[in-house]
């Protein structure tokens, strides 16, 4: 009867919004996946400036090394704690 459309209707979305809830927590989770792989990489390129850092022996160049890679370590940190607060939100 007259309950049985609405009652009907409201199943369907929320099935529609079921559906949708999971391909966008699949999508976060390749994200998450993506930024961790990249804060990895982010950061071993760090470490690999600072050792060119420590190698060169022109001090103003080394300086610059230096600086760089704490720039691309900072970086690296900050995606990881991307990673996390995406982590934190989907409750894993």
């Amino acid at each position: 009867g007259e309950l049985e459309d609405p009652l009907t209707a409201a199943k369907v979305s929320m099935a529609r919004l079921e559906h949708v809830f999971h391909d966008t927590s699949k999508t976060l989770d390749r994200v998450s996946k993506a930024r961790r792989t990249a804060a990895t990489a982010v950061h071993d390129l760090g470490e690999q400036v600072h050792v060119y850092a420590l190698a060169e022996p022109y001090q103003p160049v080394a300086s610059g090394f230096e600086k760089l890679s704490h720039v691309l370590k900072t970086d690296a940190d900050l995606l990881a704690s991307q990673v996390s607060a995406v982590r934190a939100g989907q409750g894993v």
